[in-house]
């Protein structure tokens, strides 16, 4: 990735990158390197564990009574269903020297 990242910004300096990636994607390294380029951020779904899960249960909640609230306006002018996101950005680490950060999505 590093060197794909050097190619992009010898053309392209100032771009904006988001990266995307499956929980195989978030290792340390690769975060730090995103992380060091000011003109990018990373997304990487991360797999979930029992901590993982209690912390993201406030934003399911207010994710849930958003999309209930939504809904309820949606049906009433005939529109169809949409998704409700909410993000949420945290400090975690799993055994690891440094604290990654995680992002929750809750789609219904």
């Amino acid at each position: 990735m590093k060197r794909i990242l050097k190619h992009i910004r010898q053309a392209w300096p100032h771009t904006h990158i988001i990266l995307r990636g499956d929980g195989h994607f978030s290792n340390p390294e690769l975060m730090q390197l995103c992380m060091d380029d000011k003109h990018m951020d990373f997304i990487f779904g991360l797999p979930s564990n029992k901590k993982l899960a209690a912390m993201a249960n406030p934003v399911l909640d207010e994710a849930k009574v958003l999309h209930a609230y939504r809904s309820s306006l949606l049906k009433k002018n005939k529109a169809p269903a949409k998704s409700t996101r909410l993000f949420e950005e945290y400090e975690y680490a799993a055994g690891l020297r440094r604290k990654l950060s995680a992002r929750f999505s809750r789609q219904r």
